[in-house]
């Protein structure tokens, strides 16, 4: 069976061209920016000064 993937470049080109537009409202928008359910997720994951942190692409960037 023979799958056709498309190129790498071609499938980075179309996530810039449908995510590229409406990031900026995706990182500011009121329901992903604020809330208490950010403060606790940093309060579950306990972190110390020495930790270290891996971003896997969760989001926004607001925890």
């Amino acid at each position: 069976m023979t799958t056709n993937y498309p190129s790498t470049t071609a499938a980075k080109d179309r996530v810039r061209t449908q995510y590229g537009s409406v990031g900026d409202a995706y990182v500011k928008s009121v329901g992903h920016a604020t809330g208490s359910d950010l403060q606790r997720m940093v309060v579950l994951a306990g972190p110390k000064p020495t930790d270290r942190l891996l971003d896997i692409a969760t989001g926004g960037g607001h925890v």
